[in-house]
């Protein structure tokens, strides 16, 4: 019987996809209140704090995945170095 690894990089690049776009939205959120209330914007801190997320969410959302797989493609190719991820096994064909 064949044992079944399941690898760990689609992990990593899930974590690293969605911790950047929410740390886009939770600066959206935080920077777009602070900046709109100081230049008098005229619209509510909710409205403010809505659009910070939307916006800056979206502009980080664009760029999470491409990021994530550097990163990823990175922190997997260091474990291996290190040691700490096996060698794949090479393909066998079957030649009868």
């Amino acid at each position: 019987m064949t044992k079944v690894t399941i690898p760990r990089w689609p992990l990593y690049f899930l974590q690293w996809t969605l911790g950047i776009t929410l740390t886009g939205a939770v600066l959206g959120g935080l920077i777009f209140p602070a900046v709109g209330l100081f230049v008098e914007t005229g619209y509510s801190p909710l409205q403010l704090t809505l659009n910070g997320i939307k916006i800056v969410g979206f502009f980080f959302a664009m760029w999470a995945p491409g990021t994530a797989l550097v990163l990823t493609v990175k922190k997997v190719y260091e474990a291996r170095r290190a040691g700490d991820l096996p060698e794949e096994e090479p393909a066998h064909s079957s030649d009868a």
